[in-house]
């Protein structure tokens, strides 16, 4: 039943096509018809997406486009210029923030988020929409900053030691997760802020990782501490005056690198608008 189909609309198809044909190749039409007609005649029969394909492949000077994003580094403003039938050049900003409180071994951190980077990528053309972005973030300013606490009377730890906070100077200090301020980053994607059909109005996606090495895990303390297990005669003194407190917190930042070891490889995922001039 399919064949029979096919070949019955395939008739139809020859049967409408050889009239039209014989007409085009007609001596009356080909010889007194000027050039000039025919072309301004074929160009104005065009549809109308045609037209506007041409007319933004030919375009004079170098095209350019603006856009926002939001994704995980933040949200981003980004410019970006075409250098090259399938190459653009692409650079942006990222911004975001956000506080947060949590334990973490009997110690409390009210603890903020900063991303803050400036990136530049090159959006090499692949076909059909995708692209290979390869790029770095020139300025990589994400970085965690949280101020620590433990209450007079709780119990916690550093590396293998454990404390009581003393109720009449409890433990404070501070905590702080920096990166490389250089990341290269490769991506891809799908769409671009200069698209090529001449179009205005884009949309763009990007999956890719910023290789941005382990990050910096420092901690400060301060306040006075009890060995717990140990008289307060013996045990209680100021926390940086413990025996072998050098080599607990040298511990405990060991412990926590590791757990955010995996932010070496920061995963970019985006989605983005932009208006191409």
């Amino acid at each position: 039943m399919r064949r029979s189909c096919f070949v019955a609309v395939a008739a139809v198809v020859v049967s409408v096509m050889m009239p039209l044909r014989s007409f085009a190749q007609s001596p009356s039409l080909s010889s007194n018809v000027p050039e000039s007609v025919v072309v301004s005649s074929s160009i104005a029969s065009a549809p109308d997406g045609a037209t506007f394909e041409q007319a933004g492949s030919t375009s004079s000077g170098p095209a350019a486009g603006v856009g926002v994003k939001v994704g995980t580094l933040g949200i981003g403003f980004q410019v970006a210029a075409q250098v090259h039938e399938r190459i653009n050049v692409r650079g942006g900003f990222n911004v975001f923030s956000y506080s947060n409180t949590f334990s973490e071994s009997g110690t409390s951190f009210d603890a903020s988020l900063k991303l803050q980077s400036a990136e530049v990528n090159v959006d090499l053309l692949i076909g059909g929409g995708f692209r290979f972005s390869p790029g770095v973030l020139l300025y990589n300013n994400n970085h965690l900053d949280a101020n620590l606490s433990v209450p007079g009377g709780s119990t916690f730890s550093i590396g293998d030691q454990t404390f009581t906070s003393l109720a009449s100077a409890p433990i404070g200090g501070s905590a702080s997760m920096t990166f490389n301020k250089f990341s290269p980053m490769l991506a891809i994607g799908f769409g671009q802020l200069v698209p090529r059909s001449g179009r205005h109005f884009s949309v763009a996606f990007d999956l890719g990782v910023v290789f941005e090495d382990a990050p910096t895990v420092a901690l400060t303390y301060s306040g006075t501490g009890c060995l717990v297990g140990v008289p307060a005669a013996v045990g209680c003194k100021p926390i940086n005056s413990q025996a072998n407190i050098v080599n607990s917190i040298a511990s405990e930042q060991t412990k926590v690198s590791d757990a955010v070891s995996i932010l070496k490889y920061y995963p970019v995922a985006s989605i983005g608008f932009g208006w191409r001039f």
